[in-house]
């Protein structure tokens, strides 16, 4: 009797190059979770608890509640994004889709979390999951061209306006703003001829191997072609009305932060609050991240505010903060998101069963 090694030779090819893969994705999960891990050490030892505790104490409660409701806009704002994007699903199921990709975006590591949006999407109906992972991919580079340009343009009405306490090591973050939103910018307007040339290439390699003309692995580029063009061939209005759901998602996330600052009794201009975020929603978006966001976006919110002026135990200290509080606000919308759309589920199962 012929072993399966026998039978088909390729499985002796997959079996010896998954030792090393599974070798791989440990050591850079390690390494992911080193420096992530060292990032967070170094916040908790610039801290000052004290300080901290008493800030904590004396916490503005109506600021917080204010800062728990730009929160929850920023939700709105993704969903609505998620919509114009092509999700075909009402806002109101978005929005507890995107709740809970959120939380699993601050808790899986190496930012797994993102496969939620594409898998979710399809469970609701919103979009398959090949046009799932292309709005994703879309918006993230639209996150960062925005970030970008809502850094610079902070900057630049304050410096127009006078604003002192504009560290030196700021316009280390100019620069890398402007090479993240030009790098993210060009990305994005060419991304449909990145993707499309993505699957010509896919297919070329299939063909060389001799296995583009299986019927499954034809399918799959079929839809993988007809995802990026669903997705990346938008009308002019729709492009403006996604620019318009970002820069409002954007706002209210610098608005959650800076009603979390007010709430600790840390005077600091909006724009400052601008200035200071936007190096944490950068680290946030790095991967280097071992467990969701921890460490990176701790280090991002750090290095931004002591960059403006901020003492860097204050800094550090906050950041521990923000970072406890858009975790809890994230992990209760998304068990609300859960109930909610797993409730949805049963009633359609059970509407599938009476039909």
């Amino acid at each position: 009797m012929m072993t399966n090694a026998e039978q088909d030779p390729r499985l002796d090819e997959v079996a010896s190059a998954t030792p090393g893969r599974r070798r791989r994705k440990p050591l850079r999960l390690l390494v992911s979770l080193a420096i992530a891990a060292a990032l967070l050490v170094l916040v908790v030892w610039l801290a000052d608890f004290e300080d901290l505790l008493e800030r904590l104490r004396s916490a503005d409660v109506v600021s917080l509640l204010f800062s728990a409701v730009a929160y929850i806009c920023t939700y709105v704002a993704r969903a609505r994004r998620f919509a114009t994007a092509g999700a075909k699903a009402s806002t109101w199921t978005l929005f507890w889709v995107v709740t809970i990709h959120g939380a699993l975006n601050r808790l899986m590591p190496l930012r797994t979390g993102e496969l939620a949006y594409p898998m979710l999407a399809k469970r609701v109906g919103a979009a398959a999951l090949g046009e799932g992972l292309v709005q994703l991919l879309m918006l993230r580079l639209l996150d960062l061209v925005t970030v970008a340009v809502l850094f610079l343009t902070a900057l630049m009405i304050s410096l127009a306006s006078g604003l002192a306490g504009l560290g030196g090591s700021t316009w280390a973050f100019v620069t890398v703003a402007c090479g993240i939103g030009v790098a993210a910018l060009a990305a994005l307007w060419k991304l449909g001829a990145l993707l499309e040339a993505v699957v010509r290439i896919s297919r070329r390699v299939l063909t060389w191997t001799g296995t583009s003309g299986r019927g499954r692995v034809q399918d799959l580029l079929e839809k993988a072609s007809e995802a990026v063009s669903a997705v990346t061939d938008l009308t002019t209005e729709r492009r403006l009305r996604l620019g318009f759901w970002s820069v409002t998602c954007w706002g209210a996330y610098f608005v959650t932060f800076y009603y979390i600052l007010v709430a600790l009794s840390i005077d600091l201009p909006f724009l400052r609050t601008v200035l200071g975020s936007s190096a944490a929603i950068v680290g946030s978006t790095v991967p280097i991240s071992g467990l969701g966001t921890f460490g990176a976006l701790e280090g991002g919110w750090t290095a931004g505010f002591v960059a403006v002026g901020v003492e860097p135990s204050t800094a550090a200290s906050t950041a521990l903060v923000m970072s406890g509080l858009t975790l809890l606000f994230a992990v209760v919308l998304a068990a609300f998101g859960w109930v909610v759309l797993g409730s949805r589920g049963r009633l359609e199962s059970g509407a599938d069963r009476e039909r």
